[in-house]
């Protein structure tokens, strides 16, 4: 009998540590990647200013669908089934700044990623190439009000960061295919 009082216990406290420890995480986070791309800056805008590499990043998007543009800067739909995101542009200088806000369907999660693109020459075995550094400033924003929060919280204190490098991954193999 105290087998099933273990198993019990375990079963209820986990997840109600886990909520807690959520709660008491912080609200806000943010992380900086970067990487330096043998492509011209102009090729770079062309990835990071659509919507390909953020879908092939994030394996739950199903559909990405373009929306009316707001102030005449682009707008998309992430259908990741229960959840939708909404992608918005507030910011472009083509090809040197990209500014764009992440809001969340289900969850009260904003983030804003601020794309900065440098061109540099870059050399590989003595050949010098016209390259791109790109730096990427993530601000992710997980506001109290879903049961799902202080979880999310947990994620992205954890994997945050793997997270923008799997972003940076995906810009990178649009260049490589």
């Amino acid at each position: 009998m105290s087998f099933i009082w273990v198993i019990l216990g375990v079963v209820v406290l986990v997840p109600l540590v886990l909520y807690v420890v959520g709660m008491v995480l912080p609200k806000s986070y943010q992380f900086e990647g970067e990487r330096t791309l043998r492509q011209k800056p102009e090729s770079v805008w062309q990835v990071v200013s659509g919507v390909g590499a953020i879908v092939d990043a994030n394996f739950a998007n199903r559909t990405a669908q373009r929306l009316p543009d707001e102030n005449g800067l682009p707008v998309w739909l992430l259908d990741m089934g229960r959840n939708k995101m909404t992608i918005q542009t507030v910011e472009a200088v083509e090809p040197e700044r990209l500014v764009r806000v992440v809001a969340n369907s289900n969850v009260p999660v904003s983030s804003t990623y601020e794309y900065i693109l440098t061109p540099v020459m870059s050399t590989d075995e003595g050949v010098v190439y016209a390259s791109t550094h790109l730096h990427i400033n993530a601000e992710i924003y997980l506001d109290s009000g879903h049961w799902r929060t202080p979880i999310l919280r947990i994620f992205v204190s954890l994997f945050g960061k793997q997270g923008l490098k799997g972003f940076l991954n995906s810009i990178s193999n649009r260049f490589d295919s």
